[in-house]
């Protein structure tokens, strides 16, 4: 296939006026790709994301659907916009059909890519990243403006043949009908064909290649260098001053609990905790406190429930999960400036289960376990019914309850914003963990290698090979 100028000039400029468009879609897909690539490869957050509800592109971003065979699918669709943009910019030059016909190649391949990762946020992650989602509009645009570029190259095409045949072409330089850039039916297939190979390597590489759902990542103590009065700011964030805990009913008084104080500084959160006045699954004076930020409208958050219910069956009293609740609704959550159906619900769930801690500890667990025993969480009348059950009705009537747990909760929302992740997120002494592993002994293996936790079945083993 030879280059050769544009036919007419009316077809020129409406070729280049297209091609045009699609060099400026392209140069916009390559830069927000370029830009994920290195929030990937750097463990930054995405500028706009996350706790103020503009979007959840960490969930989609830290998803192993964000990775192909260990490299970012961002960086695949930077090299994939940079050769849109490269075909494209000869095409404007000259109409090579070459050149056309990888750019044809290359946006059905990018509206492909585009398709298979809206369905996977839409229907696999239920999170949305507005960074992606443009990249993939562009990729629409870009293969509906190819499509129209080819159709016109074949219009003028046979225009020209028609008048060459009638023998009223008023110029002969404007009839170049063998130069044409016009792609045969077994050619289009062709490069339709290596589009849809491609796209079949990206989902088979997907499937069957998971990459590490887990990184951690080391985080000093925001309070690390506070060491007088660290005893003090523990129990005024955990327990708020008694005068201000007004009782509405002295048959049921909030309950204290007369315990060592054991104060921790965990990676990433401004002050430390004394793990005995928070919420938690396990003892206290486990060897190894894992602090875990959730929603209970957080879908990750619910799968990965089970994961810490067999990990506390596994290495048993030597580990505690803190739970501090971080719910994403801007009606308690002062970090959230937009608000999403699916989280409407998310303060009210996280105020029942600081109540039932607060009012009747011991049941704690047993609520949160409720709460979180199904895909999603219960009605709200159903979790109030329960929370009444478990602890009296203190839980709703005591406004003092609600307000600490609203102190709570700012606190648990500047911790998580400061830290720049996701939910669900894990913090030990040391740093931060984030993501959602791909199988249960994905997490094992992380837990055991990284904070050293030994089964409770190995354990047994050892200690019957030493006696």
């Amino acid at each position: 296939m030879t280059d050769a100028p544009l036919v007419t000039n009316a077809s020129a400029s409406r070729a280049k006026l297209l091609l045009g468009m699609i060099l400026a879609l392209a140069l916009v897909g390559f830069s927000l790709s370029v830009y994920l690539t290195w929030t990937t490869w750097s463990a930054t957050s995405v500028a706009g994301c996350g706790l103020d509800g503009t979007g959840e592109c960490d969930n989609v971003l830290a998803s192993r659907w964000s990775k192909w065979l260990g490299v970012p699918v961002s960086l695949l669709g930077a090299l994939t916009y940079l050769g849109i943009l490269v075909s494209a910019a000869v095409a404007t030059s000259c109409t090579a059909g070459l050149a056309l016909s990888v750019l044809l190649s290359l946006a059905l391949l990018a509206v492909g890519c585009a398709v298979w990762f809206v369905g996977l946020q839409v229907f696999v992650l239920d999170s949305y990243c507005p960074y992606c989602m443009s990249v993939h509009v562009c990729s629409f645009l870009i293969c509906a403006l190819c499509v129209l570029v080819m159709r016109g190259s074949q219009q003028e095409g046979q225009d020209d043949q028609m008048r060459a045949l009638l023998g009223v072409a008023s110029d002969p330089r404007s009839v170049a009908v063998e130069s044409q850039p016009r792609l045969g039916g077994s050619q289009v297939l062709g490069w339709t064909g290596l589009s849809a190979a491609g796209l079949a390597a990206l989902m088979l590489g997907q499937f069957f290649f998971r990459p590490a759902g887990l990184v951690f990542e080391a985080v000093p103590s925001a309070a690390a260098a506070v060491d007088a009065g660290i005893g003090q700011e523990a129990v005024t964030r955990a327990a708020p001053d008694d005068s201000q805990t007004g009782e509405t009913e002295t048959e049921q008084p909030v309950q204290t609990v007369d315990q060592t104080p054991r104060i921790i500084k965990f990676g990433g959160l401004k002050e430390p905790i004394d793990v005995t006045q928070m919420p938690i699954l396990g003892s206290p004076d486990a060897e190894t406190v894992i602090v875990e930020m959730i929603d209970y409208t957080c879908g990750r958050c619910r799968a990965m429930h089970s994961l810490i219910q067999a990990s506390r069956d596994r290495y048993g009293p030597q580990v505690a999960f803190v739970i501090l609740h971080v719910p994403l609704s801007m009606k308690c959550n002062p970090h959230v400036t937009k608000e999403f159906d699916h989280h409407k619900n998310a303060c009210d769930y996280a105020r029942l289960a600081m109540g039932v801690w607060k009012v009747k500890r011991e049941k704690f667990v047993e609520y949160h376990e409720w709460l979180m025993e199904s895909d999603k969480a219960p009605s709200v009348f159903d979790a109030k019914r329960h929370a009444i059950k478990l602890a009296g009705t203190k839980v709703l009537l005591d406004e003092s309850l609600q307000a600490e747990s609203f102190r709570n909760i700012a606190g648990n929302s500047d911790d998580m914003k400061r830290i720049k992740a996701g939910l669900p997120l894990f913090i030990v002494e040391p740093g931060v963990i984030r993501g959602v592993p791909g199988k249960q002994d994905e997490w094992f293996d992380f837990l055991e290698q990284h904070l050293k936790l030994t089964p409770l079945d190995a354990s047994l083993e050892s200690g019957r090979n030493a006696s």
